[in-house]
């Protein structure tokens, strides 16, 4: 699949601006981001919902972009999963097949064969409204499933579902996936399951594609402060690079001191603004000054909050900057208390350099996530 620089507009307002990338067969591709940021115009692009107003979508070599949706070799599957409430489960699978006017012996065995895969043939004579919510996804991924489209699309599929099922189902989808080699292509604002079904992730933001890469390269090496944000917690502070590049480190003014850091992908001039990210549980605390190879700074101890595995601890960097660590039983801290002084550090290949940009708040992504 192919998107070629596509641009969605609607009126004067650019909902998806310039998209330009592919989507390997077999494989499992998130869009991710906030609302309003033009994953789901871009889904529904590719449905066939909308048209591009620049651009081009091909499937499979063929320029799709003006092919009405029931003519595309794809399905999608919903939020709101539209079961045929007077259907069983198996005639609710086999209604694809059926609409096809595939004979009896393939629908039974292309039925069967999903029902399988989604472990539900026991449940196979039930009616939607004697199904659990996960089961009740499952029946639409098989439905959806059964005519083997090209790619499936899945537009939020597990909002509806508490947070104990989703984390369930996340394992379950990528199984599926797995399992019918089906391309399958999967909208989302929830970071932990773009990172937990993805074999690569699209960052967007406003409309732009900010960054594609595997989960661990969106994590570890995020190209902009906004991707270094929304995925996962990170340590954000503005400051200047004032040396070159040595061997893939600069050194970089925050927090009131000189640290040597990981250079990034941009090149950022002597003297020019920057940010250093550090994720918090690559943050080490300590009573004594660290020795070795680290970068760090003297901090005070603001706040410490319980999280089960780990605490976190808020911290003031001595130009009040705020830091944070996730610290594990394996640092063997005291007990600490607001106002103790510590040292925190890490080690510098654990930093990066990223463009100098406003760097956003808690707040401002408590707005993004509850807005999505």
């Amino acid at each position: 699949m192919e998107i070629d620089n596509v641009t969605k507009r609607f009126a004067d307002y650019v909902a998806v601006k310039e998209a330009d990338f592919s989507i390997g067969s077999g494989e499992f591709f998130s869009m991710l981001g906030p609302s309003g940021c033009g994953k789901t115009t871009t889904l529904r692009m590719i449905a066939g919902f909308e048209t591009p107003t620049e651009g081009a979508i091909r499937l499979e070599g063929k320029d799709v972009s003006r092919v009405p949706p029931h003519k595309r070799n794809v399905n999608t599957v919903f939020q709101h999963y539209a079961l045929f409430p007077h259907m069983t489960v198996w005639d609710n699978v086999a209604y694809g097949p059926r609409s096809l006017k595939k004979d009896k012996a393939e629908v039974k065995r292309r039925v069967d064969e999903l029902l399988e895969i989604v472990r539900l043939t026991d449940f196979a004579q039930r009616k939607p409204a004697q199904l659990s919510g996960g089961q009740q996804q499952r029946v639409a991924l098989a439905r959806a499933l059964v005519n083997y489209p090209s790619a499936l699309l899945l537009d939020e599929p597990l909002g509806a579902l508490d947070l104990k099922l989703r984390q369930v189902m996340q394992f379950e989808l990528k199984r599926i996936q797995r399992e019918v080699g089906i391309t399958f292509v999967y909208v989302t604002h929830d970071q932990e399951e773009a990172l937990t079904m993805s074999d690569r992730i699209a960052v967007m933001n406003a409309g732009n594609v900010d960054q594609i890469g595997t989960p661990t390269e969106i994590y570890d090496r995020p190209s902009t402060v906004f991707v270094a944000s929304f995925i996962g917690q990170a340590n954000l502070w503005a400051g200047k690079q004032t040396g070159r590049a040595e061997n893939g480190f600069v050194p970089v003014q925050v927090l009131g001191s000189t640290l040597k850091a990981r250079a990034g992908d941009t090149t950022i001039e002597p003297g020019g603004h920057a940010t250093l990210m550090i994720r918090p549980e690559r943050v080490r605390v300590s009573m004594e000054p660290p020795t070795g190879d680290v970068a760090g700074v003297r901090a005070t101890v603001t706040d410490l909050t319980f999280q089960g595995p780990v605490v976190r601890l808020s911290l003031a960097a001595p130009d009040d900057s705020a830091i944070i660590a996730h610290v594990g039983p394996e640092q063997n801290l005291p007990l600490l208390r607001p106002g103790d002084q510590v040292h925190v550090s890490w080690s510098p290949e654990a930093s990066l350099v990223l463009p100098a940009a406003d760097i956003p708040t808690t707040e401002d992504l408590e707005e993004m996530l509850d807005d999505s």
